[in-house]
């Protein structure tokens, strides 16, 4: 297969085989990481768990990568119209992300993780959005984020 770079509407079986590869490996981290949690850590199956959830940690790097290719493939005029760039992306991804990120950070403050000072704190609340610090598996989405700020005056 070749390689088809600014086709519009092309379906890239390329990106699609890495992104079910690296879906897998999400699964195999979390399903690896309820293994290490299970087993003693003297156990020999217990390394056998740990290394391989090391090792499909490559996935969201991976989901990182493929984000930033489809971002540019899809968006290679997007120099002339940027308003329009960032406006798609705000129901599509910064609503759904902060929607998220207070979910999360109420869940942790009703089991007692967060405490009242940081719950009414401005600084608490922009620490936790900008850095993707809500939650942990919400780092990824400002990685993102950051990404899609950026990727525009680089096309």
């Amino acid at each position: 297969m070749y390689w088809r770079p600014y086709v519009k509407n092309s379906f890239l079986y390329e990106l699609q085989i890495m992104r079910g590869t690296a879906l897998l490996s999400v699964v195999l981290i979390h399903f690896m990481n309820i293994c290490v949690l299970k087993l003693p850590e003297g156990d020999a199956t217990y390394w056998v768990y740990y290394y391989l959830g090391i090792l499909a940690q490559y996935s969201v790097p991976c989901f990182l990568l493929i984000a930033s290719i489809l971002v540019s493939l899809s968006e290679n005029k997007v120099s002339r119209n940027l308003p329009k760039f960032y406006m798609r992306k705000v129901p599509r991804i910064i609503i759904p992300y902060i929607l998220w990120s207070i979910l999360y950070i109420l869940a942790r403050y009703f089991t007692g993780s967060v405490t009242d000072t940081q719950i009414v704190s401005i600084r608490s609340w922009s620490f936790w959005l900008l850095w993707g610090k809500g939650y942990g598996h919400l780092y990824f989405v400002s990685i993102i984020l950051q990404f899609y700020l950026v990727a525009p005056l680089l096309l």
